[in-house]
């Protein structure tokens, strides 16, 4: 029946039985030529001698399921997807050597000096009660130009007054 089915496909010529056959069937048999049979000089004349072609047998074994897939995903793998771009640009990592970091006025394009040099150690604290004092200790500013007020301590309320001894 099986082989009846093979004749059927493989006689409508369905292109998809042929990729199966080829991906998942046997390989090919490899012609290989006949060995010479002569007679050793060593033989008995009544030794048989048999001359056969050796067949490998790992020739005739399917694919398995694993070796398949493997094959697949390496014979479609980035198809259809357009190569990585080259990012590099014109002599950026494909020119010529160059030496970078040193300056020689006239001759190479030396940096300018920097702008700033701040020395934050040198700088005084902030005065109590500002707005770089508040957001220092993570509190939110006043918002205020000009210099925060110094808050005064409040003295405790007096205590309530002692009821008059009755007498």
């Amino acid at each position: 029946m099986m082989l009846a089915l093979v004749a059927l496909f493989a006689a409508a010529g369905a292109p998809q039985f042929a990729r199966a056959q080829a991906g998942y069937g046997p390989a090919q048999p490899q012609a290989r030529p006949q060995p010479t049979c002569a007679r050793p000089p060593d033989a008995e004349p009544n030794e048989i001698i048999v001359c056969a072609p050796w067949d490998d047998p790992n020739q005739h074994r399917i694919a398995s399921p694993e070796d398949a897939q493997n094959r697949y995903a390496r014979e479609t793998m980035n198809r259809g997807n357009p190569p990585p771009p080259d990012v590099a640009g014109e002599y950026i990592f494909h020119g010529p050597a160059t030496v970078s970091g040193i300056c020689v006025p006239g001759v190479t394009n030396c940096p300018p000096p920097p702008a700033y040099m701040v020395d934050f150690s040198q700088l005084p604290d902030t005065p109590p009660g500002s707005d770089a004092d508040r957001v220092g200790r993570g509190l939110t500013p006043t918002g205020n130009e000009g210099p925060a007020p110094v808050a005064t301590p409040t003295p405790p309320p007096p205590p309530p007054p002692s009821p008059a001894p009755e007498g």
